[in-house]
């Protein structure tokens, strides 16, 4: 009796189990073709390198699905792993190493999906000789990758004049010409200045290009990523403020060579292999040219009636300056569902999301999760299947599945992409057709995925970081590396802006220290007090402080010198690089505030290796 009690028993726990189990699948596949359904509605499919599953190997671990940064691109169904989301995939290939039988390799898109790309070889060469495509214009997506090829590819142009011998020494041309300051053209920067070679970059609009009109906060980087001549970023996550003060630390330094607006017309290579460069007011030669342009070019506009009007808008960086609206975002990708739920979590604002399909089928989970949450509570109504027909001073109307409305309205923000600079590259001369887009965010990926895997084995240690001795090297992080900076009259720190008094006063930087120390400085004792600053507007801090100094600059308290740079201080004056012109002016006190929180975000390169190696020990 004993003995069937004990069978019945094991016998119902079988079943539970099994029961479980098998509703679990059911639940997995119904999900699957959820997405696959939700795939559909973007239908041009993987854009780059992606997985290739053979059904014939696949054992259906489904270890394939879960190591995709991106999401839910894969999916099992029927037992078999199968793409539901390929317009997803940007090639990691994390998927092809986790599988355990070899089932994934990774393939290119179509050749009618890179029709449109510019073609490049493995070291990013276009079919110009010597002239080089980095970053989003290449066709690869992610902040580290453009950082990374920045990186790579100025290794690439000095192992080839080594390997060529190719003589450097003509006067005014530059070894290397970089054009666009965002992420790949400051990374490639970097590697030129560590590598001493002679370069400049030229950039049409502000330093971080893409990066700083995104709106604030916005999480811009989610992996580990290493910046040339300063080592690995501490966090995993970064938003836009955390870039931006690293670009406004590149931007202070004296070797950091850039030009803005400066916008390039025109390249052309000479019979010598020689590049000359022409902007609107100004040509460059150089040996080599690197492209990092970005890839959304000039906003795309819609053709509607009225979008001439000033209340309509294509990009949004402040969202916090427009309360008790009411407001119009057109278009279904990310930035305009981030700037829909930016724009109604401020006062009193009325936000309406419209776009022409009849879901969101592009977005990242984590928005189409928040926007849905947004929908629910009533912040932002969303009209699926509506396109714009008018925009009007007072109002806009919108057509809402074949029927005409008309809203009341203030602003409107178009969100519609942007066009790329094809026919530029065309005119040029750099070919299009597919290539291998990849290659290297694929390596980045695995490595990272190593370091974690490896990282979570180890015990956790803390890392031992030798102290300097003295506050003085604290601060070698902010030194410009100028002539007489060693000078007694140079600081590093303001202490106490009551005790100078009438003095000629210097304050190099753009951040809050260097804002805060000019305003306080030109409020005591008759100070005379200059402010150089390396680019055109000030990006970062809160909106008060650059009210502030714009205060005093128009009050005439503080003298605001952008564009400018320091290239030597002497004993009663210093001398200044302003928008491309020398300049002396008198001084008594140098105050070098470049902010130095960026500094804190970075492990570097000796601590990282510091850190290794204790590793290793133990």
């Amino acid at each position: 009796m004993d003995t069937l009690i004990a069978f019945i028993v094991a016998a119902a726990l079988t079943l539970f189990f099994l029961r479980n189990y098998f509703k679990g699948i059911k639940e997995r596949d119904a999900k699957a073709r959820a997405a696959a359904e939700k795939g559909k509605l973007f239908s041009e499919g993987p854009k780059a390198q992606h997985p290739h599953i053979d059904n014939t190997y696949c054992i259906g671990c489904a270890t394939c699905t879960t190591v995709c940064p991106e999401g839910d691109v894969l999916a099992m169904l029927g037992g078999k792993a199968v793409i539901v989301n390929g317009y997803k995939c940007i090639g990691h290939s994390l998927c092809a190493d986790a599988c355990p039988v070899g089932a994934i390799t990774m393939v290119m898109a179509s050749p009618s999906m890179g029709a449109d790309m510019p073609t490049l070889t493995g070291e990013f060469e276009t079919t110009v000789p010597n002239l080089f495509i980095i970053g989003e214009l290449g066709g690869l997506a992610l902040i580290k990758n453009a950082i990374n090829q920045g990186r790579e590819c100025i290794d690439n142009v000095l192992d080839r004049f080594t390997a060529k011998g190719t003589a450097r020494t003509i006067p005014d041309v530059y070894d290397v010409l970089v054009i666009g300051a965002g992420p790949a053209g400051i990374a490639a920067s970097l590697r030129a200045i560590q590598h001493k070679m002679k370069y400049l970059t030229l950039e049409r609009d502000e330093i971080g290009g893409t990066v700083a009109k995104y709106p604030r906060q916005k999480l811009v980087m989610t992996s580990p990523v290493e910046f040339p001549m300063y080592g690995k970023f501490k966090k995993t996550e970064l938003s836009k403020e955390n870039l931006l003060a690293f670009w406004d630390k590149v931007l202070h330094r004296a070797d950091f060579k850039v030009r803005t607006g400066q916008k390039v017309e025109d390249i052309k290579r000479g019979e010598d292999g020689i590049f000359t460069v022409i902007s609107q007011d100004s040509q460059y030669r150089a040996h080599a040219v690197i492209l990092a342009l970005g890839r959304t070019g000039t906003p795309r506009k819609l053709g509607v009636p009225g979008e001439d009007l000033p209340k309509v808008m294509y990009r949004l960086i402040e969202a916090d300056h427009y309360i008790n609206k009411k407001i119009l975002v057109v278009g279904g990708g990310d930035s305009a569902v981030e700037a829909a739920m930016g724009l109604a979590h401020q006062i009193g604002n009325k936000v309406t999301l419209v776009y022409r399909s009849a879901q969101f089928s592009r977005i990242k989970e984590r928005n189409s999760q928040r926007i849905a949450e947004c929908m629910k509570s009533g912040k932002v109504e969303v009209l699926f299947n509506t396109n714009p027909v008018e925009f009007k001073e007072q109002s806009v109307v919108i057509e809402v599945q074949g029927q005409t409305r008309e809203l009341p309205n203030d602003y409107v923000w178009i969100f519609a992409g942007g066009t790329p600079p094809n026919d530029f590259l065309k005119k040029i001369g750099v070919g299009f057709g597919a290539r291998d887009m990849t290659k290297h965010a694929s390596e980045e990926a695995k490595t990272a995925a190593a370091t974690k895997e490896a990282m979570a084995q180890k015990p956790k240690i803390q890392p031992v970081v030798v102290q300097p001795a003295a506050p003085a090297e604290d601060l070698s992080s902010s030194r410009l590396g100028i002539p007489g900076e060693e000078l007694p009259k140079v600081c590093y720190q303001l202490d106490d802006a009551a005790k100078y008094e009438d003095k000629d006063i210097l304050i190099v930087g753009g951040g809050d220290a260097a804002i805060h120390a000019a305003v306080a400085l030109s409020h005591t004792g008759r100070n005379r007090v200059t402010l150089s600053y390396r680019g055109e507007r000030f990006q970062r801090g809160p909106d008060r402080n650059r009210q502030l100094i714009e205060t005093a600059e128009r009050e005439k308290m503080v003298r605001i010198l952008r564009q400018c740079s320091v290239a030597a201080i002497t004993l009663d004056s210093v001398i200044l690089d302003v928008k491309g012109n020398p300049a002396e002016i008198p001084n008594d006190h140098v105050f070098i505030l470049i902010d130095s929180d960026s500094t804190a975000e970075f492990l570097s390169e000796a601590a990282d290796s510091g850190l290794r190696a204790a590793e290793t020990v133990r």
